[in-house]
């Protein structure tokens, strides 16, 4: 059951991992508050160093060490099929292509950072294979995916060099991408 399919811009809501956006495993992105929150900066250490007798410090670069990103996911009826396939799909040690659904045009490695949680309340349901009713599961509630992208920079694939090519997509103005010239 995907949540959003009726939805054509999923801009701040979803995201993609390994080929697979969130609403394949029932589940949309949520703000535990009234805004979105992300990281504008990756993670980083300046190195600064002070002498006695000397005004000010001295400084000597900043060391720059990864993105982190931090979803809040709902589910109002994720199947006990999408709960093992989620389980699989995000496990510890995978590492895999990353993108944000409004910035599709570009994507990062990433891999989850620390322990998922999944906070919900099952419902028996029935569900119909060849003919025959089987008892299921659904769940209701809220999971959160923390990932750690190690190389900060985002990438893009030949698909998309002039926005001219994107002219539907709300992305576009914000990609950069040149426009052709006549």
């Amino acid at each position: 059951m995907a949540i959003l399919n009726n939805i054509v811009d999923k801009s701040f809501i979803s995201f993609n991992f390994d080929g697979k956006s969130i609403e394949d495993f029932g589940m949309t992105v949520v703000s535990n508050g009234d805004r979105l929150s992300t990281s504008i900066h990756p993670t980083f250490n300046n190195t600064i160093s002070t002498v006695a007798g000397r005004t000010g410090s001295i400084y000597w670069g900043t060391d720059i060490t990864g993105l982190s990103f931090i979803f809040n996911l709902a589910t109002d009826g994720m199947s006990s099929r999408q709960l093992m396939n989620f389980k699989n799909h995000f496990k510890p040690g995978k590492i895999a292509k990353f993108s944000l659904a409004e910035s599709e045009y570009c994507y990062a490695y990433a891999m989850i950072n620390s322990s998922s949680t999944f906070e919900f309340i099952p419902f028996d349901t029935t569900v119909k294979i060849n003919g025959i009713e089987y008892l299921d599961t659904i769940y209701k509630g809220e999971a959160t995916l923390n990932f750690y992208v190690p190389d900060v920079y985002f990438y893009s694939d030949d698909k998309y060099i002039f926005a001219d090519d994107c002219i539907d997509k709300p992305w576009m103005i914000a990609s950069g991408l040149p426009f052709r010239t006549s």
